[in-house]
């Protein structure tokens, strides 16, 4: 009976997670930009297995090419990526890298030391010939009109932080 049901689970577990009511879209850089503890355009420089059955299944090495909160420029860290569950991939909504890619990256810290994706796929811009492509910014969005938006949003919650004290 045991030999059944974890399959069955898995199977259950995966049609939930390639649903769409799973995804998490922002309505306003500004909610990003307040659950973030790093925000910064990245490199992505290598990706590698982690082996683990449970957590994260691959890290990402990144290299910070232009910080706006959290970090700064030329530094490197880990992001954790690709969820595993009971050694089942979780695909969905998790959130992919590859080598080489551009990305403006809303990060959370984890205990230990590394980063994940805010929120999956939504915390991942995918910069293409100097464009974002998704929500909250407008489709086609050119990068520096983004980034301005984002600096605005973290000048304003710094000056919220500051007046509060």
């Amino acid at each position: 009976m045991r030999r059944k049901l974890l399959p069955a689970v898995a199977a259950v577990l995966l049609l939930a997670a390639h649903s769409p009511a799973e995804q998490v879209e922002f309505q306003h850089v500004g909610e990003m930009v307040k659950l973030s503890d790093l925000i910064a355009r990245v490199k992505i420089v290598s990706v590698r297995e982690t082996g683990a059955k449970e957590g994260y299944a691959k890290i990402a090495s990144v290299q910070i090419a232009e910080a706006f909160k959290g970090g700064g420029k030329g530094k490197f860290f880990d992001l954790e990526f690709e969820a595993v569950n009971f050694g089942v991939p979780v695909s969905c909504p998790n959130v992919s890298y590859a080598e080489g890619e551009d990305v403006l990256l809303f990060a959370r810290r984890l205990p230990n030391g590394n980063y994940h994706t805010l929120y999956a796929d939504a915390g991942r811009f995918l910069i293409s010939e100097g464009r974002l492509g998704k929500r909250p910014f407008r489709k086609g969005q050119d990068y520096e009109s983004a980034v301005a938006e984002v600096r605005r949003e973290v000048k304003r919650l710094e000056g919220l932080a500051v007046s509060k004290r």
